[in-house]
């Protein structure tokens, strides 16, 4: 009971006051700073850009399902039915394995380049890490329980709805992850990378990260040799 009031109570409004509070540091006093800081001039633009693709398109698709449940759960329910349920879930198996496969492209990137990874920092890897973590511990959810959705939209959009609304009630949701290590490890970490956001490469999607998806591949032009 403890641990349930620690995971589904107090982490969440910890992790979203420290989240806050750094957007507002952040945006105040170094908003010059928020940036994905693209490393696309330090070589291997090739896994850069396989990798960004598959990462980046799988995981907004994931999340707009998820943010779609919690803010509009009518128009979620009538997208996915009964009928079409399954294939929904197999849909969202193969995204969030798109995601993993492109996120191991990029980490190797920054393993396997020595500019790169001089580049990178503690942050960096504590962000690719969790995102990982996160997305691999979504996917084994996803088939552990089959038909997510469902209980998507019945256990967890209550909560989330409830904690927003200032409101908790995490027995149902505590009730449901029980004593699977997974499930709470999903749920628990979702809330850590939030708080992550306004400390870490990550700020840069809140400030309109769809442009990305239609702008201009960057151009770097050097105006003397480049040290190899």
């Amino acid at each position: 009971m403890a641990m349930d009031l620690l995971f589904y109570l107090i982490f969440p409004y910890v992790a979203i006051t420290v989240a806050i509070i750094g957007w507002v540091y952040r945006i105040s006093f170094d908003r010059y700073s928020i940036s994905s800081q693209s490393s696309e001039f330090l070589g291997d633009k090739e896994k850069l850009l396989v990798g960004s693709y598959l990462w980046h398109y799988s995981i907004i698709a994931i999340l707009f399902m998820h943010f779609l449940g919690i803010a509009l759960p009518t128009v979620f329910n009538a997208l996915v039915t009964d009928s079409n349920r399954a294939y929904w879930e197999y849909a969202g198996w193969a995204l969030a394995s798109f995601s993993i496969i492109g996120m191991f492209i990029l980490i190797y990137r920054r393993v396997s380049n020595p500019r790169v990874r001089a580049n990178t920092t503690i942050l960096d890897w504590v962000v690719l890490g969790d995102l990982t973590l996160q997305i691999t511990t979504g996917l084994i959810v996803a088939i552990k329980y089959q038909f997510g959705s469902s209980w998507f939209i019945s256990t967890m959009v209550p909560w989330i709805r409830s904690l927003i609304l200032l409101n908790p009630q995490y027995e149902g949701v505590a009730g449901f992850a029980g004593s699977d290590w997974f499930l709470n490890l999903h749920f628990v970490n979702g809330m850590f990378l939030i708080a992550l956001i306004p400390f870490t490469r990550l700020a840069h999607l809140i400030l309109y990260p769809i442009k990305y998806s239609w702008r201009s591949p960057q151009v770097v032009i050097w105006n003397k040799p480049r040290a190899e």
